[in-house]
């Protein structure tokens, strides 16, 4: 199942959860996810848990050559006691440079 991120946040968190099923997605889902935050639709609690569900799955498939940032963007997303909280001037940056990839 492709990852686009206009999935409703329960549909995405619950699929993500599911370790039978073999999820993908790259730097358009990250990306679409982040918009969404941004504008609010998302909120920062959600995006944790969205994060960290994605993060933890070993079933979900990081495509394209940006796997690498997309996965350590999914951990710094996920744990923000170590990272530091996302706002919406450090989701930008990151939509920018997922973009300009």
């Amino acid at each position: 199942m492709r990852i686009t991120g206009a999935e409703s946040v329960e549909q995405l968190i619950k699929v993500a959860y599911d370790y039978a099923l073999h999820l993908t997605m790259d730097e358009g889902s990250l990306a679409a996810l982040l918009e969404r935050y941004v504008s609010g639709e998302i909120s920062s609690a959600q995006m944790v848990a969205i994060a960290d569900a994605l993060e933890v799955n070993e079933s979900v498939s990081v495509e394209g050559p940006l796997s690498s940032l997309i996965n350590g963007l999914l951990f710094e997303i996920a744990n923000p006691e170590i990272n530091g909280a996302l706002d919406a001037s450090r989701a930008s940056e990151i939509i920018d440079t997922l973009n300009k990839a």
